[in-house]
């Protein structure tokens, strides 16, 4: 009431995922369940998004746990190229895949594939951008259970049994979580 626009001229662009692309896998030769890739992380590598702590996470699982799982940290950034120095300095027996930016119907796919999709944000990011709501969405859209940092906007995660919810800048908590999913089922 307050603006003197013409409603033609407005349209609407909403800010959320697209339920074409992003779905439950129905090519039944590749069932969610197989679970070919045990964590998922797609987004920016830069300090406000928590990818560090994952990192963090996965080495102390894989120190904990031992065997032979592949993760799957698709993105690119500042600190892409330091992790993945990380990975390589520390050893680790796991798999740790950095494919860089992938497109978004490959995204479904690993996905689909995924024991787990993580949205790690940490202090920094959640008090200057906020949480990653489209990105929990998106995941939880390929059925694949999510563990993020608790924020207000993930709290329905853990209210409805989707996934779990710990603390940011905590990869020890973080690891505790992901642990839930190492078998490949949740709840």
């Amino acid at each position: 009431d307050n603006y003197t626009l013409n409603s033609e001229k407005i349209i609407v662009v909403s800010n959320g995922f697209n339920p074409e692309v992003f779905r439950l896998n129905e090519d039944s030769s590749n069932p969610p369940s197989s679970n070919n890739y045990f964590i998922f992380f797609a987004g920016s590598f830069h300090k406000d998004t928590g990818i560090d702590d994952l990192v963090e996470a996965i080495l102390i699982l894989a120190e904990r746990l031992g065997g032979q799982k592949t993760c799957i940290l698709a993105g690119d950034g500042p600190l892409r190229r330091v992790l993945q120095q990380r990975v390589l300095d520390s050893e680790c027996k796991w798999d740790i895949k950095f494919p860089g930016r992938i497109l978004q119907q490959e995204l479904n796919s690993l996905l689909n594939q995924s024991a787990v999709g993580v949205v790690p944000f940490n202090t920094l990011g959640l008090t200057e951008t906020g949480s990653a709501a489209v990105k929990v969405f998106e995941y939880l859209a390929t059925g694949t259970p999510v563990v993020a940092t608790r924020h207000s906007d993930h709290e329905f995660i853990e209210v409805n049994a989707l996934g779990l919810l710990c603390n940011p800048d905590d990869p020890d908590d973080m690891a505790n979580c992901l642990i839930n999913f190492a078998g490949g089922e949740f709840g």
